[in-house]
């Protein structure tokens, strides 16, 4: 039998490692309007210029928030200028929040992402981007939520064996010789994805029918048949609740 004296400091070992799981958790803060003194992203006051800075330093459980601006993959220490190949590649377990007025105002932690519009461009200047971003073996606690995803030559993102959440997306003007210039699923991938508009995306290969590559739940279907192909997948599903598709002729 157990005594009592060992369950209470077994107890008190249990508790005192609590703490430190919680403390485990960070939240990082980017904001491209944010160039000078200290960038660490420890907070709004130090927050990164670059959001590929913060996902070099994420890690499971932690949270981004980034402000309103324009963000490249191609931007930040350690990432190549104009490289067609750089991505924002997701974390398993990082939630990626942009929509933030920023750490310029008053109260930084203002949230409206509709608002305060947050782009993810594969526009590099001398290059694009072949998919802006990417999701690769990601588990079902990564999230992106609340930007704008724009300017990629193949696909705005791309799932590969990930099963990641997206929300809050406007998934415009992308491009692709390819299928899913919006969306391609691939290799088991199963994202979901609520309350995400697909528009003005063309892709030129039409080989694969999405109707059978998601399941649309509470949104208009018809943009899904049109010439825009906005999600295509390769053994791999989608679960799509309230989003919106509209063909780039509209």
């Amino acid at each position: 039998m157990i005594s009592r004296n060992y369950r209470s400091v077994l107890l008190i070992a249990v508790l005192a490692l609590l703490p430190c799981r919680l403390a485990s958790a960070v939240t990082w803060y980017v904001d491209d309007s944010h160039t000078q003194g200290t960038l660490d992203g420890t907070s709004w006051a130090t927050a990164f210029q670059y959001l590929q800075e913060a996902l070099d330093r994420a890690s499971g459980g932690d949270t981004i928030k980034v402000a309103q601006g324009t963000y490249h993959p191609d931007d930040g220490s350690g990432h190549t200028a104009d490289d067609p190949a750089e991505t924002f590649l997701l974390e398993s377990g990082v939630v990626i929040e942009g929509g933030y007025i920023g750490y310029d105002d008053q109260n930084p932690d203002t949230r409206d992402w509709e608002l305060y519009v947050t782009i993810l461009s594969g526009d590099l200047g001398g290059q694009t981007s072949n998919v802006v971003v990417t999701g690769n073996g990601v588990t079902q606690l990564a999230k992106l939520d609340g930007f704008t995803i724009t300017g990629a030559a193949q696909h705005a993102i791309l799932n590969n064996n990930s099963v990641a959440k997206y929300e809050n997306l406007l998934i415009t003007a992308n491009q692709s010789s390819l299928d899913g210039a919006g969306m391609f699923n691939n290799n088991n991938s199963s994202p979901r994805v609520f309350n995400c508009t697909f528009s003005l995306n063309e892709a030129q290969a039409r080989h694969l029918d999405p109707p059978h590559a998601c399941t649309l739940i509470s949104g208009p279907e018809t943009g899904l048949l049109l010439g825009e192909y906005p999600i295509a997948a390769w053994s791999a599903g989608s679960y799509v609740r309230t989003c919106g598709f509209r063909d780039p002729l509209d």
